[in-house]
């Protein structure tokens, strides 16, 4: 059966990187709201008890750990794109059909239909189709035909 349309990926550690943090953006935005929480509830607490060297050390705290966290979420990122050896040099080939798409490797080939997609995601640059939560294809839009990048989303619009 003939594809209604053809794009590849390659799935280099930038798109990777995408791929995670928007997959895993509400986490992300919990953790800052659950920091900024603490630091309106310090400065809040003093309105009516004096400031402590405690209440400094969570700011600090809080500052720290606002500051850390971007560098520490792209090291582990990093570290789980080249602990898999396989990625690192895969390019997949995507061919849509009309009920579903395959996703072709030099390793593996996997065949997915559409009903069985858990969303569609669209960013700027991106479509992430997902499997799971935390699991899905990357279609890289640059790579795509109008045509493709329509029928993309006509299929996010049914999900």
């Amino acid at each position: 059966m003939e594809p209604l349309f053809t794009t590849e990926t390659a799935y280099t550690f930038e798109e990777f990187k995408k791929f995670n943090y928007k997959v895993m953006q509400n986490s992300v935005i919990l953790i800052y709201s659950m920091l900024a929480a603490i630091v309106i509830l310090v400065i809040g607490k003093s309105f009516f008890i004096d400031w402590s060297y405690i209440d400094t050390a969570l700011i600090v705290a809080v500052i720290f750990i606002a500051a850390y966290f971007p560098f520490s979420l792209n090291k582990k990122l990093k570290d789980t794109y080249n602990s898999n050896k396989v990625m690192t040099k895969t390019v997949a080939k995507f061919d849509f059909f009309e009920d579903g798409f395959s996703e072709i490797t030099e390793n593996a080939t996997g065949n997915f239909k559409y009903a069985d997609l858990n969303k569609i995601i669209e960013t700027q640059t991106n479509f992430y189709l997902m499997l799971a939560k935390n699991a899905g294809a990357i279609i890289v839009k640059e790579n795509c035909s109008e045509e493709l990048i329509e029928f993309i989303r006509n299929l996010k619009k049914q999900k």
